[in-house]
């Protein structure tokens, strides 16, 4: 025989339960609150489904790594090896005004549009598969294949190219490489010609003032002594050196040299920025655009915006086909649709800022240059004008011989700037033939071997979300579902009344060697105790004292209500040695008939056709004082035989001959008659089963009986494990003599 908990006791007074049903309120009211991600609810759910969620996620897991092995094509690199000079190489003269960032302006340098759109113009790199996506602009694609990173010091830079095709890889780095070095190399041959050719120009124009300086010292000499200077012997510019004016005339030599270099150098800049605007890479626009605050509070709500849909999508009964699912789904793209058009605009904004602080940057240098010439120009005519005070002094106490003099002084100064330009163009042709300040040390060759044999890193992080896929289904599961888990779920969240709790009863088999074990007695009796224990509460209950008829339900099938209605009849009958008769009330799918061991041919269903008497019906035979009225075999509709007056003929006959009228019914979720017996009955009990019995339902469960006016006294709470009943509540076993 099965054995089972659940008990109640006590004979109404008819008067007095009908009052209690007058009076009494439903327990719940309202939706109950969805469970949340706790620790408890993290351990129900990994107690549950540990068994089949840990073999799922392996195989997962390997299905994932598999894919990923197939799917994920093995990447190349292949490098191409750049030496970058911090100082710009010379023959002659080092340039003291080298520029400090140019290694960090070359590394950005390489990544531009100057070098990559030129490499994505060439016909087989125009072919590559990747740049051809439509997703992303093909110089866009290009870029995010190279990268440029040091190699070892400070001077050696590997242009890196990674791809799937070796022979690609090779391709696209050299290819980089060489666009990079056509672009310095013509830049800077570009800027020092032009610099040379604006040199040249101011060489050409002192030319033009010596040979005025010149006719002007041969007239005034032929004046004073009648001879050509120049007829039969070199010039003699150098005569009047030691002129008492010879130091202002040295300083004014030493500025005009320098402004004739600086005006050079601010010709060239002015004409490199018209013809050369600033470039800005997208990696720095799209760097400053996630930097935007606002942006970042865009993301931030859309981020929890989405998380409310998730929850949505897992509370909602009708899924992503719910209303409020589809409303927030179209809010969210509304919003994401604002986000993109406000990031693009804000893009724009961004390049412009970029450029325009990329050409201040130009301008501020081109304006320190023309500062530099200014103030030259004004130590120019400051020198000017002390050189006409000191010789207008001078000319008062000397005649026409100084008058010589100072223009022969003239005349050499003229020669003297006339010689250090030249000597500038001169220098800057030399240092033309400089080693170059870039160049391509090695170039790429088409790898052998792949970045990695296996993609460990991508087979990792499937392997690790194929992993958490089942337990994220069964989490998703089991809050959309919220199954009971304990008994203090059902007095805090349903508001009902825990009469107490039933361990597992262990399965037994005739032929298993282990049915007289320790452990399976020890469990078996753990059982009947604690049933026992429910039928002695319940009759000392005074509210329940008075019972007579007792429905023993549950909200769905499997709950363990027929096993719980059976034992609770036994231990009703061995506990008051009065008679006890035990109905099986579920006509659709009856149980009692098997856990007895008894024939169903005649029974409540032929009591209620009026083709059987109740004594016929009732099986006495199994104990002396608990019968059985089995269902026997229906052939009508359920809900005609109880609604016609023949449960309340049963009653009426059996309620003089039994103490106490225990009655399965079927579930109240799917079987109407149900309420038909509770309302008919002193009082319901209402069973539920750990991991078995979800809240919605036993909610409505409870909500139906009580609009039928049925008496629902509390609920059985069962399916707890023996161990975990005895860590709960203990155990006290019993000794040897009572158990010989």
């Amino acid at each position: 025989m099965n054995t089972l908990s659940n008990v109640i006791e006590g004979r109404p007074a008819p008067k007095r339960i009908v009052d209690a049903r007058e009076t009494r309120k439903p327990q719940t009211a309202g939706q109950p609150p969805k469970p949340g991600i706790t620790l408890p609810f993290i351990f129900d759910v990994l107690r549950r489904w540990w068994k089949l969620a840990i073999p799922a996620s392996c195989v997962a897991a390997a299905l994932a790594a598999t894919g990923v092995y197939f799917v994920v094509k093995p990447q190349y690199q292949a490098k191409a090896l750049l030496w970058i000079d911090p100082q710009q190489p010379y023959l002659v003269q080092a340039d003291r005004n080298a520029n400090r960032d140019f290694v960090a302006n070359q590394l950005g340098l390489i990544a531009s549009s100057l070098v990559v759109a030129p490499v994505v113009g060439r016909p087989e790199i125009a072919s590559l598969p990747e740049l051809n996506t439509g997703r992303k602009e093909p110089i866009d694609a290009l870029r995010e294949m190279i990268q440029v990173a040091p190699a070892w010091g400070v001077e050696h830079y590997y242009i890196t190219c990674t791809y799937t095709r070796p022979t690609d890889a090779a391709t696209v780095a050299n290819a980089v490489a060489e666009s990079y070095l056509a672009l310095v190399n013509e830049y800077e041959a570009g800027r020092t010609n032009r610099l040379i050719e604006l040199l040249e120009r101011e060489r050409m124009a002192s030319e033009r003032d010596v040979d005025h300086l010149r006719e002007t010292v041969r007239t005034m000499t032929i004046d004073q002594t009648g001879l050509d200077p120049y007829a039969a012997q070199a010039p003699q510019e150098g005569a009047g050196s030691q002129h008492p004016l010879a130091g202002l005339q040295g300083q004014l030599t030493t500025v005009g040299v320098e402004q004739a270099v600086l005006r050079a150098q601010v010709a060239a800049l002015q004409e490199d920025i018209a013809a050369n605007p600033p470039q800005v890479q997208q990696s720095q626009i799209d760097r400053h655009v996630e930097q935007n605050e606002q942006i970042r509070t865009h993301a931030e709500a859309v981020a929890a915006k989405r998380a409310l849909l998730e929850d949505t999508k897992a509370k909602a009964v009708q899924g992503e086909n719910s209303p409020r699912y589809q409303a927030l789904a179209a809010e969210i793209q509304r919003y994401e649709e604002t986000q993109a058009a406000f990031r693009t605009s804000l893009g724009q904004v961004v390049k412009s800022d970029l450029m325009e602080s990329a050409a201040a940057v130009r301008r501020e240098k081109l304006a320190a240059l023309q500062g530099r010439l200014q103030e030259f120009q004004i130590r120019e005519e400051i020198l000017k004008q002390n050189y006409e005070q000191q010789l207008a002094k001078i000319q008062q106490f000397s005649g026409e011989t100084l008058k010589l003099a100072v223009k022969r002084s003239e005349l050499a100064r003229a020669n003297l700037v006339l010689d250090r330009i030249a000597e500038r163009a001169f220098l800057l042709r030399t240092e033309q033939r400089a080693p170059a300040r870039v160049q391509l040390v090695e170039k790429a060759t088409i790898p052998m071997y792949p970045v990695e044999i296996l993609p460990f890193k991508q087979m990792g992080l499937a392997c690790l979300a194929a992993f958490g896929l089942p337990f994220l289904l069964v989490f998703l599961h089991d809050l959309r579902s919220w199954h009971v888990t304990s008994a203090d779920q059902l007095q805090e969240q349903e508001r009902l009344r825990v009469l107490g709790e039933v361990p597992n009863l262990p399965v037994l088999s005739r032929h298993s060697r282990f049915a007289r074990s320790r452990r399976v007695k020890s469990g078996v009796r753990m059982f009947e105790e604690t049933v026992d224990s429910l039928r002695t509460s319940l009759i000392l209950s005074k509210s329940l004292r008075e019972m007579h008829v007792l429905a023993v339900t549950s909200a769905i099938s499997g709950e363990g209500k027929t096993t719980i209605a059976s034992q609770l009849a036994m231990s009703l009958a061995r506990a008051t040695n009065e008679p006890t008769l035990l109905v099986d009330g579920d006509l659709r799918s009856p149980d009692v008939h098997q856990v007895f061991d008894i024939e169903n041919e005649a029974g409540l269903a032929q009591f209620l056709e009026h083709r059987s008497s109740l004594a016929d019906a009732v099986v006495a035979s199994w104990y002396e004082r608990l019968h059985v009225l089995p269902a026997g075999r229906l052939q009508s509709s359920p809900h005609r035989l109880l609604g016609n007056g023949g449960l309340k003929a049963l009653l009426e006959e059996a309620r003089p001959l039994y103490r106490h009228i225990v009655i399965d019914t079927p579930p109240v979720l799917v079987a109407g008659e149900t309420m038909v017996i509770a309302a008919a009955a002193d009082a319901t009990i209402l069973c539920t089963m750990r991991d078995v019995s979800r809240h919605e339902q036993v909610r409505k469960a409870h909500e139906r009986l009580a609009e039928a006016d049925a008496n629902v006294v509390g609920c059985v709470f069962s399916g707890v494990s023996v161990r975990e009943y005895r860590y709960r509540y203990g155990h006290y076993e019993y000794g040897k003599a009572a158990t010989s």
